[in-house]
């Protein structure tokens, strides 16, 4: 099956387009070059867009985390579709 939410730049797949949108930085469209490799200390909006490495997501103070098939969540949002259809059932 093919990702829903897989980004192009990094490869990482999402569960939705929310953790897809924030591990993105940069303004679209961009004033720099298309991707920004480097240091995030040493990014600007001006570099380019870019996307936030494993650690980087990992260490947020509201971090990503792997859902059970491998896609990247929302720490704090992981469960809230179940939770909704768990209320309406």
């Amino acid at each position: 099956m093919q990702p829903l939410n897989e980004c192009s730049g990094c490869g990482k797949d999402f569960a939705s387009l929310e953790p897809f949108d924030a591990h993105r930085l940069g303004e679209y469209p961009q004033t720099g070059p298309s991707e920004y490799v480097g240091p995030i200390e040493d990014w600007t909006p001006k570099k380019g867009r870019c996307c936030l490495t494993t650690e980087e997501m990992e260490s947020l103070e509201k971090p990503f985390v792997q859902d059970g098939r491998g896609r990247w969540v929302l720490a704090h949002r992981q469960g809230r579709a179940q939770r909704a259809f768990a209320r309406a059932a």
